[in-house]
């Protein structure tokens, strides 16, 4: 997912990458302000994966979170996309914890190491290269 790849950007560079136009707007819950998405960036920084809620795809929920190399950087993105109309509320949760320990385990195969904690290694990063 694009938002988590992103997120591991500064915040600076992410402006500089998206420019000061709207965003394609692929549904009508595509966020296509830079403000919108710097919202977006912020929370996933928190919770170390991104989601969707039919942004990219009408009637879908993905969730998206990076993979990490030996040097701890991110390489790749695990995803999963499920019909929305078929999700119960407590569904989403369980699917992006699953994602997330899917990419925790294929980073751990690859040698990143201090996974476990990566939103919060993701906000210290962001705040170091804003300053």
């Amino acid at each position: 997912m694009g938002k988590a790849l992103l997120a591991e950007m500064a915040d600076d560079a992410i402006r500089v990458l998206l420019g000061s136009k709207p965003l394609l707007q692929l549904t009508p819950r595509t966020k296509v302000s830079l403000p919108q998405l710097m919202k977006d960036i912020e929370l996933i920084r928190k919770l170390g994966y991104a989601t969707s809620e039919e942004e990219n795809r009408q009637g879908f929920f993905s969730v998206g979170a990076v993979v990490r190399d030996v040097s701890n950087k991110a390489i790749a993105v695990i995803s999963g996309a499920v019909p929305a109309a078929i999700m119960k509320p407590a569904d989403r949760a369980t699917i992006s914890q699953q994602v997330l320990e899917a990419a925790q385990r294929a980073s751990r195969k690859l040698g990143a190491r201090n996974i476990s904690n990566i939103g919060a290694a993701m906000r210290r990063k962001s705040v170091a290269k804003a300053r």
